[in-house]
């Protein structure tokens, strides 16, 4: 350890670039998370409203 180490966070350029890459990794990974989710809901939206479409017009054939 170097003496500023000693004596406080004395980070280095290298320590910072460190914790600035591990937080890069971290936002991607949640960036990802995010959208895989978005997807999951928009496909559970899109035929939840298939389904209902079916059953109105099912509906109103029956009703002629």
């Amino acid at each position: 350890m170097s003496r500023k180490d000693e004596q406080g966070l004395g980070l280095s350029a290298d320590d910072i670039a460190l914790i600035a890459g591990i937080l890069l990794v971290i936002a991607d990974a949640v960036a990802l998370l995010a959208i895989l989710k978005a997807r999951e809901e928009k496909s559970t939206t899109g035929s939840e409203l298939s389904t209902i479409a079916e059953i109105s017009r099912k509906k109103t054939r029956g009703k002629r």
